[in-house]
């Protein structure tokens, strides 16, 4: 009877040891997490090698990491709170000529110029239900697009091919400096994305190109077909017939009501298939009765098509966000959100 007692009474304490964590959940982009309460903020600045990380990009950096550390850490039973090792003291180590940008010159003619490919990093950490680290994801920001100065006044990008090799070389130094300085990390779970930033002319953000799961000894660089497309282009028009002509149905109304100016999109896909579709349409003015029957046709449009991944249509005029519509990933249900009464 004693032996039974006892066994309750561990069984009890382990239940109240994971459930001692206060928390909030949050909605961001579609996808649920779960906040610490109180929340923890980063214990570093944003520290940027040279200014290669405009504000748009630094967004993109930290909603996706948010959304890939959502694969190793599910929000079901990880708290999310700000980087609590890597201050910008940590920073301005990793990000220097020393350590993760020890690389050598960039060739260009007759002239050599130097390279700084790690432009930036981004650190969230994850608790476990009593309370306890069960992890830490990063962001290393790479920028293939170096700069170089061929007159006075006049700059150039190169586009520099980051192959395996070299995402392992700074994946590897990363780890050292990071078991070196917290040893409480060697036993913990550590996701590392490495995040490619795009070309300067481009209109697309940059996305997540390897990732490394260190967890139970394996460390191996893994490559994620992640990549941004034109919905109108020529690649979508032979591989996914149904969202080009759904595209092309949007770009018709258009033609069909003067009001609107532009429409634009991008699409992001993952291992080759759809992931989530944006649409902007906008316009200097739409009357509210202009703006409630877009809404309903784009919503008859996105249910008409059956699709499996998440879209967001957004209907905005010169006084701000007017409408947008949604479906969720592998949900049917199509939701109308009016903005601006």
């Amino acid at each position: 009877m004693k032996i039974i007692g006892f066994l309750l009474l561990l069984f009890i304490t382990a239940c109240m040891q994971e459930e001692t964590i206060s928390f909030k959940e949050v909605v961001y982009d579609q996808t649920l997490y779960r906040i610490a309460e109180p929340y923890q903020p980063a214990v570093a600045d944003n520290l940027v090698v040279h200014n290669y990380l405009n504000n748009y990009q630094e967004r993109e950096v930290e909603k996706k990491l948010m959304q890939l550390s959502n694969n190793y850490f599910v929000s079901n039973n990880s708290y999310l709170q700000g980087g609590q090792f890597l201050d910008n003291e940590h920073l301005a180590t990793l990000l220097s000529d020393d350590y993760l940008n020890d690389s050598e010159k960039m060739q260009v003619g007759e002239e050599s110029f130097a390279t700084n490919f790690i432009v930036s990093l981004k650190e969230y950490n994850f608790l476990a239900g009593n309370g306890d680290l069960k992890g830490i994801s990063l962001a290393v920001v790479v920028n293939p697009y170096q700069v170089y100065q061929v007159d006075v006044g006049s700059q150039r990008h190169q586009k520099v091919t980051i192959d395996d090799d070299y995402l392992t070389t700074v994946k590897q130094n990363l780890l050292d400096y990071l078991f070196a300085e917290f040893s409480e990390l060697k036993d913990k779970r550590i996701v590392i994305g490495f995040f490619e930033l795009p070309s300067p002319q481009s209109r697309f953000p940059g996305n997540f190109s390897h990732v490394v799961d260190v967890f139970n000894g394996d460390s191996a660089l893994q490559e994620l077909a992640h990549q941004y497309y034109d919905l109108q282009s020529q690649t979508i028009l032979n591989k996914d017939l149904d969202n080009y002509n759904f595209y092309q149905e949007v770009l018709a109304l258009q033609s069909k009501y003067t009001d609107i100016d532009r429409i634009t999109n991008k699409g992001l896909y993952f291992n080759h298939q759809p992931h989530h579709l944006s649409i902007e349409i906008k316009g200097v003015y739409f009357p509210k009765e202009r703006v409630l029957y877009f809404s309903e046709l784009i919503a008859e449009l996105v249910k008409k098509n059956n699709f499996q991944c998440a879209i967001d249509v957004i209907i905005e005029s010169s006084f701000g966000r007017e409408a947008l519509i949604t479906k969720e990933k592998d949900f049917r249900e199509v939701q109308i959100n009016i903005l601006r009464r």
